[in-house]
């Protein structure tokens, strides 16, 4: 008996020990294979960096129109230069004027989520057993028929009817929900531009860093009901609390620093910065290109910090799992 009682906990421990590494060589992988990502975004973001040491400054945009009259394209160039345009918007609700403007109009309303609760209730005897057998449609004081079961010992049994008591519980709850009702976009041709010349950014939204310089919401409570609401009927549990109107726009006068190809346009002169051949390389940014390798190199260093971390977690639950 002690010898098979020994064998059985020496089997238990075994399963236990398989599942637990089992479990440490799934995690100490996923570490792994994080770290080495993590590694990998630090080099990228290096690299980056190291790009965008070599790239030629400019001050002026005049010195880069001569240099691109002088030498012809240039690889890599940044310069800096104010947001203009010939045709500027006026922005309808921040009352500036700007190249870009985005408008989002959102619907918030309150729906109506009522929950039903049904509790059934049997009284029983003290001291006596019901067994039901049948129930009929669900019903207010619908019947059940129910078998009696007493203590006495030749088992005799008695038939018995039993009303049911039922009773509903009904809550109320308004959810909260947003719904986009428009969405409006108008851009015209901008440049940035200093005191000697202009310049163009070829699909300047897709560069790295940009982004619309101002956003603002105007609220309206109290809006009336919606009429989809009451031609379906359901006016009474659908609440219109109000609009929200957020709009982005690209203020005329916004500084940028863009980084890039530059080369002219042989048609009619215009000096133009365009993502360069070699992927990366191309920044819009409201930070200066000293800012911007700063911001890559700290990127760098926390992405190594966390590539040596689920390295070291990753070496620890490998080696739990070869000692289990």
């Amino acid at each position: 008996m002690e010898q098979a009682m020994t064998t059985t906990g020496g089997g238990s421990c075994d399963g236990d020990g398989g599942g637990g590494g089992i479990g440490c060589l799934l995690s100490g992988i996923a570490c792994c294979v994080a770290g080495a990502a993590f590694y990998f975004a630090g080099r990228r973001s290096l690299r980056a960096a190291a790009k965008l040491r070599l790239a030629r400054r400019f001050t002026r945009i005049s010195d880069l129109s001569a240099a691109l009259d002088s030498e012809g394209d240039l690889p890599l160039v940044t310069i800096s230069g104010q947001v203009g345009s010939e045709t500027p918007i006026l922005s309808p609700q921040n009352g500036c004027q700007a190249v870009i403007t985005e408008q989002n109009v959102t619907q918030h309303y309150k729906t109506k989520h009522v929950t039903t609760t049904r509790t059934t209730e049997i009284t029983e005897n003290e001291g006596v057993k019901y067994l039901v057998l049948k129930e009929t449609k669900k019903k207010d004081g619908d019947e059940y028929l129910v078998v009696k079961r007493t203590t006495v010992k030749d088992g005799t049994e008695h038939r018995l009817t039993n009303t049911r008591n039922d009773k509903v519980h009904v809550a109320e709850q308004w959810v909260h929900g947003t719904k986009l009702v428009s969405s409006t976009k108008h851009e015209v041709p901008w440049y940035l531009e200093d005191a000697t010349g202009r310049l163009y950014v070829v699909e300047a939204r897709k560069a790295t860093g940009f982004g619309l310089s101002r956003e603002s919401s105007v609220y309206d409570e109290n809006k009336p009901s919606c009429t989809r609401c009451q031609a379906c009927g359901l006016e009474d549990s659908v609440k219109i609390v109000g609009l929200e109107r957020t709009e982005r726009v690209l203020q005329i006068g916004t500084t940028f620093t863009s980084v890039g190809r530059a080369y002219k346009d042989r048609s009619n002169g215009a000096i133009l910065i365009k993502r360069p051949k070699e992927i990366g390389g191309f920044y819009v940014s409201r930070s200066t290109i000293d800012q911007i390798i700063s911001d890559l190199r700290n990127s760098s260093r926390n992405e190594d910090n966390m590539a040596v971390i689920f390295a070291i977690s990753g070496g620890v639950l490998l080696a739990c799992h070869l000692l289990l």
